[in-house]
């Protein structure tokens, strides 16, 4: 057989294809496998192994010496068709059954037209499969087969809950930015077990796993439960009231730049969406010259707040997104729109601003808005102000605007901003 090989390669080289080739020793090597091994198979294998003074098994790291020898050196050309043994040419001395027991016999494929025939065979199979790799179209996702899949280890516990495991392979730039940084890389891991375990429980309870937030990991998670359907995502099965914002008013007076500064969150619709109501909620708008939808008018709308993970661990989380005009400025300026990714998941919210008061001696704004994810819809309601607590005359002024706007004063939670003072003894 290694004569045949030598021949194979030998032939090659002198057709002048340009294809350097090459047969090697690949030894016997001390894997997992060899450890399953017996004393008796080991030491037959290693009668007639390697050249002298070579470990026999050879060490596992050494398994592939001999080919990235080859594939690296540099005017190894000229030796192309040739046998090589520990990175260096070696002798042929005999095929395969001309030992001892076999003297006199005739090595296999020893006559021409056998080895000829052998490689008209081994051309037939290979043919087509020859081009440069980068010359080859990828078969589409859906005609690749499953089982060529290896699942990596970091995400073997979502590998068990996906339909096919092929679907992360739409994800593999997130998937390689995530594992290269440390920090998503563990925050992956614990996430992808948590997930799995936490299968069946609420959509609520099922965000919880991502928490604390990583901007990497995130990445790949909207990738793989957002933009490809590969983790399957539980329907929130929570009951809101019906979006309203047809049939409220709302102050034509706001402009986005009346927000821009700092804020904090005063009091969320309880009727509505319970993120709202989260602790330390602060709120920061700036100007967005660069958006998704290239309006001047859109400002960047970044919010704090506190979120427990499964262990009950508090965690302070970012949402970083885009607040302006909807679509060909549609409701201008009552009619906004948020949009954005939080949570593995992409958002629209349908914004109105019940009120404007920005302008006022306690500044504040009134917000109210209709929003969905692939889990399902929503509607919210929150008040910012420029303080951690509203006075009791700014939380007059914001109840008065909320039974005139049909919301009445009883569906509101308010925000425990406490964290400002540890804030503010730190500073």
């Amino acid at each position: 057989m290694v004569r045949w090989t030598e021949e194979l390669a030998s032939r090659e080289a002198a057709a002048g294809t340009g294809v350097t080739s090459f047969s090697v020793d690949p030894g016997f090597v001390n894997t997992t496998m060899a450890g399953q091994t017996s004393k008796f198979w080991t030491k037959l294998a290693c009668e007639d192994e390697g050249r002298e003074g070579a470990p026999c098994p050879v060490p596992s790291n050494q398994g592939a010496l001999t080919p990235t020898f080859l594939a690296l050196a540099p005017d190894v050309t000229a030796s192309s068709g040739k046998y090589f043994e520990w990175c260096a040419e070696a002798p042929l001395t005999h095929c395969i059954d001309s030992i001892k027991d076999m003297a006199g016999q005739t090595c296999a494929l020893g006559a021409a037209e056998d080895k000829t025939a052998l490689w008209n065979l081994s051309a037939e199979w290979v043919k087509g499969w020859t081009d440069p790799i980068t010359a080859v179209e990828p078969l589409p996702m859906e005609q690749q087969d499953a089982s060529l899949f290896t699942c990596p280890k970091i995400l073997q516990p979502l590998c068990n809950i996906v339909k096919t495991p092929l679907c992360f392979m739409k994800c593999i730039p997130q998937l390689k930015a995530c594992i290269a940084d440390k920090e998503c890389r563990a925050s992956l891991a614990t996430s992808g077990e948590c997930t799995a375990k936490h299968q069946g429980a609420s959509a609520n309870d099922q965000l919880k796993c991502l928490v604390p937030d990583n901007k990497l990991r995130d990445d790949f998670f909207l990738c793989a439960m957002d933009t490809n359907p590969c983790i399957p995502l539980p329907h929130d099965n929570t009951s809101y009231p019906a979006c309203r914002e047809t049939n409220i008013t709302g102050d034509s007076t706001f402009l986005p730049e009346h927000v821009v500064g700092d804020w904090w969150k005063l009091q969320g619709w309880t009727a509505g969406e319970q993120y709202e109501c989260r602790p330390c909620g602060k709120v920061n708008f700036w100007d967005a010259p660069q958006n998704p939808h290239q309006d001047t008018n859109t400002v960047v709308i970044s919010s704090t707040w506190l979120e427990k993970d499964f262990n009950n661990k508090s965690w302070t989380m970012n949402d970083t997104s885009f607040f302006g005009p909807r679509p060909d400025h549609k409701g201008y300026p009552v009619h906004m729109e948020h949009y954005g990714e939080m949570y593995g998941l992409s958002y629209l919210e349908n914004f109105t601003v019940v009120h404007d008061g920005t302008a006022e001696a306690e500044p504040f704004v009134f917000m109210y808005g209709c929003g969905g994810t692939k889990q399902g819809t929503y509607v919210t309601g929150f008040v910012l102000g420029k303080t951690p607590v509203a006075s009791a005359t700014l939380q007059a002024r914001i109840d008065q605007v909320a039974v005139a706007n049909g919301f009445g004063t009883k569906q509101w939670c308010k925000v425990d901003n406490s964290c400002s003072e540890t804030q503010q003894m730190l500073n």
